[in-house]
């Protein structure tokens, strides 16, 4: 922590005077890791054994539809009239070909003394045929180029597992829709690129564009339970969200293929990702969830002061967190007890002492002991007020990192035990 005290102001008043903050008992944190099971409740109020039937919808679907019925009408339309098209081309050769025949006849109905008289001239007029009939080019259907069309049962089985609730009908209703394939406005980036020219052995620059666009898939879920009352109708910001994206770099000074040249792939590409988000929502949402996690749990040691109950908080606490799941009342009380020595030792750190018991290179690990500690037994005020101790303080990265850590898993907690 670069600034543990209240204000900045307050800590360049100190150095001014010469007060030395650091660890004056050469006292440190040690760092125990512990690995423990937990169930993660819902944060929709949902029995254990609840069913649930999971169904995906193409929400876009219809207007893909559309354009598909659209096509093959009109293909449908210049087949029922081909027939006449036909039957005209076929009427307009006989007339031709009618016509050649009069002229053929009524050329050799000329003498034969004047054809020999005329012969150079009448075989420069004789009548030719016309060319031989083909008949108008049938219709040919036109490939239409649409949103790629998934298949909706596979997308419930896959995506639609959610932990602890059995499948079947009779409970919760979850429909999942998919709205479709979006991408942002494409912009052409041209950047000057050094290549090495292996004949000359020089390096030249040259031009290389790319497109760089942002795409996403969103996907709507709507619950409702056994009666058709809404539980939860939601499109997730996790899936709303552009992920970017950039093309190849090509030499030119404009990407030689259009933008939806690069799309097709990156459809499929986004619906798998959103989709596994929604997987992770509704687990999170309606799941009851066995987990096995992993948390550092913080103790003292060093310097010639007493620091036995932050010793004894830390073996609290690893045995409480290890009996969680086995044991949950028997946790709660060593957690309670084991978060109460932090809290007590976080109020007892006074930054203006420099020879405190609590220093400052040890004070933000105490906070996020006991905000886990009395989280996770549901104390949940006092795990909020001792998070609260630190606003304002000059925190390095990392313990601003691990305090943001410790109280979006608080505020997540919380909301999975304590019902509005």
């Amino acid at each position: 922590m670069n600034r543990t005290a209240l204000s900045a102001a307050a800590w360049t008043v100190l150095a001014l005077l010469g007060a030395n903050l650091g660890t004056a008992n050469a006292q440190r944190t040690t760092k125990e890791k512990v690995s423990f099971d937990v169930v993660r409740p819902p944060l929709k109020p949902v029995a254990a054994g609840t069913a649930a039937d999971v169904r995906v919808v193409l929400g876009y679907k219809p207007e893909v539809d559309a354009v598909i019925a659209a096509n093959d009408a009109a293909f449908q339309r210049a087949m029922d009239e081909y027939p006449a098209i036909e039957a005209a081309a076929k009427a307009a050769y006989d007339q031709r070909y009618a016509q050649y025949q009069k002229e053929l006849e009524a050329w050799n109905g000329k003498s034969l003394a004047g054809k020999i008289i005329e012969k150079q001239l009448l075989e420069n007029q004789k009548p030719l045929p016309p060319a031989p009939y083909y008949p108008p080019s049938k219709p040919v259907k036109q490939t239409v180029v649409h949103e790629t069309l998934f298949d909706e049962s596979s997308l419930a089985a896959t995506y639609g597992q959610i932990t602890g609730l059995k499948k079947g009908a009779g409970g919760l209703q979850v429909e999942l829709t998919l709205l479709g394939f979006e991408h942002s406005d494409p912009k052409a980036v041209v950047k000057n690129v050094s290549t090495y020219n292996s004949s000359t052995k020089q390096s030249v620059t040259i031009q290389k564009a790319q497109w760089e666009f942002g795409y996403r898939h969103p996907v709507r879920i709507l619950v409702r339970d056994a009666s058709g009352a809404i539980l939860w109708d939601e499109t997730p910001a996790s899936v709303t969200e552009f992920t970017p994206h950039s093309t190849d770099l090509i030499p030119g000074a404009q990407p030689p293929y259009p933008v939806e040249f690069y799309l097709p792939p990156l459809e499929t590409k986004a619906m798998q990702a959103s989709m596994t988000q929604i997987q992770k929502e509704l687990n999170s949402h309606l799941g009851t969830v066995p987990m096995t996690l992993e948390l550092p749990v913080y103790g003292v040691t060093g310097g010639k002061l007493d620091y036995s109950d932050l010793t004894t908080a830390q073996l609290k606490a690893l045995e409480g967190y290890r009996l969680l799941k086995a044991d949950p009342t028997r946790a709660a009380n060593n957690l309670k007890e084991a978060g109460a020595a932090w809290e007590a030792a976080v109020i007892e750190f006074d930054p203006f002492n420099k020879k405190a018991r609590i220093q400052p290179n040890m004070v933000v690990d105490l906070i996020f002991n006991a905000a886990y500690a009395l989280a996770y037994a549901q104390e949940w005020d006092r795990a909020q007020a001792v998070l609260n101790r630190a606003a304002g303080w000059d925190l390095s990265k990392k313990e601003r990192e691990d305090l943001k850590e410790a109280a979006d898993f608080l505020a997540d907690w919380k909301a999975r035990f304590v019902r509005p």
